[in-house]
């Protein structure tokens, strides 16, 4: 895309996290003929205006969640209307629980719009088809900025699967030109040598503009992942490459699959990245997020997603509960029982893709008591099975540990 600069509509972020024995599939199509260079060809579509997208579950496997992306130029307003269809049901222009209108107000100085739209009640295994209307978008401009493109991300459980993992799904419409964003994906353990993937769908990539073709400087077209966070500010960690994405041409009308020949996508990229030797590094275990870094210079970018599998340390079920003990009048002394309760929700016993076995290894429960409550003694704590030798009474920490392989 041609460099003028706009305001983002909706920053990408985390929308929701996912565990267990699972994986995913990203792939999409655009409806783009040709390439941008120049003149009518960047406005030429496909005709008729529908795109087939595979995707191919494993036998047994069980659709968590599956959601739709579409990106094309023009604004909601006067586009997103009756006439699209997946799989030959209506796309709705109302959203519901989990779905988004996007709009930009301007890239380029035109508008682009997005939405997301859950179709796992819709999605087939094999071919899935998005028809639309040519009113869904604008075809009649003259620079560089014609589109209309879908993506597809499908989680599910795995039978084959024998490490529990998860997945965050992150998602919004947002444009970076000339400058970086930075994602924190979260909410695991990183085990020892974990393996992993990631996937970013973005818009408006163009194969013919990199990081070096305006020739400002300064800025490269790049996606970096970091490993574990080290919290350094300007640290952008290691580039994701290869070699249908590489340095400096990151966004370039790509969608690549692990193992899956690469697509021509005019207009759209979806690239998935194996990332097992970052995550497998000796300082990554036991890290609890990461972060990503998109860098895009004159080639203007229209980010709406990333997903990132991860393979976590084994979790257990384990809830714990704090009772309430009232409140006391302002300087008097009173006693009072403080429960801590530890329920564990699991028996592992699980069936299928949850069968993940016994819990091993300890429970720590850590708690520091609220100013004005103090534990007289060890006495007061009554505490069968843990070990709760590391209270500290002076800083009324209570601090106690259970040894699991002490159960039956």
């Amino acid at each position: 895309m041609p460099a003028l600069i706009a305001n983002a509509a909706t920053d990408v972020d985390l929308r929701k996290t996912y565990s267990g024995k699972i994986n995913y599939i990203a792939t999409g199509k655009s409806f783009r003929d040709q390439n941008n260079t120049g003149g009518a060809s960047s406005c030429s579509f496909y005709n008729p205006l529908a795109r087939s997208a595979s995707i191919n579950l494993p036998p047994g496997a069980i659709v968590r969640d599956a959601f739709l992306y579409f990106g094309a130029s023009g604004t909601l307003a006067t586009n997103l209307v009756n006439g699209m269809t997946f799989n030959n049901s209506p796309i709705g222009t109302t959203t519901g629980f989990g779905e988004e209108n996007f709009e930009e107000a301007a890239i380029a100085g035109s508008p682009y719009y997005g939405i997301k739209r859950d179709v796992k009640s819709l999605l087939v295994s094999g071919n899935n088809e998005l028809k639309i209307l040519p009113a869904h978008f604008d075809a009649n401009r003259n620079n560089e900025t014609c589109l209309a493109a879908f993506g597809i991300v499908v989680i599910y459980e795995d039978p084959g699967e024998t490490s529990i993992h998860v997945i965050n799904l992150f998602d919004g419409f947002q444009f970076f030109q000339y400058e970086r964003l930075a994602l924190q994906p979260r909410n695991f353990v990183i085990a020892d040598n974990a393996v992993g993937k990631m996937t970013h769908l973005s818009y408006e990539g163009d194969s013919t503009l990199d990081g070096t073709s305006d020739g400002a400087g300064g800025w490269d077209e790049a996606f970096y992942i970091e490993v574990p966070d080290d919290g350094v500010l300007g640290t952008l960690g290691d580039s994701l490459e290869n070699n249908s994405n590489p340095f400096n041409n990151q966004f370039n009308n790509t969608v690549s699959r692990l193992n899956t020949p690469t697509l021509i996508e005019y207009g759209l990229d979806i690239d998935t990245y194996t990332i097992d030797e970052y995550l497998s590094k000796p300082e990554a275990e036991n890290a609890y997020e990461v972060t990503t870094h998109y860098e895009a210079a004159q080639d203007g970018v229209v980010l709406t997603a990333e997903v990132i599998r991860i393979e976590n340390k084994a979790i257990a079920d384990i809830e714990v509960f704090l009772n309430s003990i009232g409140g006391f009048p302002a300087n008097s002394t009173n006693t009072a029982q403080y429960a801590i309760s530890v329920k564990n929700n699991g028996d592992g016993t699980g069936t299928g893709a949850f069968a993940t076995g016994s819990a091993t290894g300890y429970i720590h429960v850590y708690d520091d008591l609220p100013s004005g409550i103090s534990i007289d003694s060890m006495g007061d704590i009554t505490a069968p099975g843990w070990d709760c030798s590391e209270t500290n009474l002076g800083a009324n920490q209570l601090r106690c540990r259970y040894d699991l392989s002490t159960l039956n």
